[in-house]
């Protein structure tokens, strides 16, 4: 009744935020994603393309790199907020044997 389905295989895995960097900062702004038009009825003129595709490849640039830069800072800012915990924790240890020690002085 059905018909097997040809096997089919399996989908490429989805590249890194780091492949994807690394493939963008090796294109050149002339490459073929950059330059072509996918509108159809758009007829511009080559030069006014190729600047306009210039401006794309450069904000998408830019893009990447403050998103990656985003990403560190927050690693940064986590890793810090953890140490800032284990510091109160540490503080607060402190302040309670100093506590507990000037009792025992007193009586």
């Amino acid at each position: 009744m059905f018909k097997k389905k040809p096997d089919i295989p399996p989908r490429p895995k989805i590249p890194t935020v780091e492949q994807i960097i690394e493939d963008i900062d090796h294109s050149s702004p002339d490459d073929n994603i950059f330059v072509k038009s996918f509108n159809s009825e758009s007829k511009r003129e080559p030069t006014v393309q190729s600047n306009e595709s210039e401006t794309v490849y450069s904000k998408v640039k830019d893009f990447v790199e403050i998103n990656t830069n985003l990403r560190d800072m927050l690693r940064k800012l986590e890793d810090q907020n953890e140490a800032l915990k284990i510091s109160d924790l540490e503080l607060k240890a402190m302040a309670e044997d100093i506590r507990k020690q000037a009792l025992e002085a007193l009586q």
